[in-house]
């Protein structure tokens, strides 16, 4: 069962990981000092609050297999979260670069689509044919020429 406290004792004594039982000795006793109730008569409730919160800090740091354990566990949590962003700014990366390609792709089809809508029928059997270039596919290309033909006639009749 992993050591469980609500708050990070290291920060609360004002210590870093990996530090010797004097040196949490010494912090908890600076902190029960500058804490201390009777010392903190303008501010009693916070400085009560404070002072308890070092006592569960000491008792729990002290206790060295806790102590390993909260460590062990802290670490692997800054594991996941620095492995976490990293796939996150990978994951972002390559969303950018699917929507660079996405409106990439959507300027070329309408700055083609507009150059198309003003080729003749010719010169688009002309450049249709020189892209395709198989029989098959060839084609295709003459019917739909022949409807978009028919389409950009019926459009000129219904405006006039």
């Amino acid at each position: 069962m992993p050591a469980k406290i609500a708050f990070n004792p290291y920060e609360v004594l004002g210590i870093e990981r990996g530090c010797t039982e004097k040196e949490i000795q010494k912090a908890y006793r600076q902190q029960c000092l500058r804490w201390h109730p009777d010392k903190n008569l303008d501010n009693k409730e916070e400085a009560e609050k404070r002072f308890i919160t070092a006592k569960e800090a000491f008792k729990f740091l002290f206790e060295k297999e806790k102590r390993v354990e909260y460590d062990r566990e802290y670490e692997r949590a800054q594991h996941r979260d620095a492995h976490q962003r990293a796939r996150m700014a990978q994951a972002d990366s390559v969303r950018r670069k699917l929507i660079d390609d996405l409106h990439q792709r959507e300027k070329d089809f309408a700055n083609n689509r507009t150059a198309e809508e003003h080729l003749t029928p010719s010169q688009l059997h002309h450049r249709k044919r020189e892209e395709v270039g198989g029989r098959l596919l060839y084609s295709r290309f003459i019917r739909q020429s022949v409807k978009m033909v028919v389409l950009r006639e019926d459009k000129e009749f219904l405006r006039a």
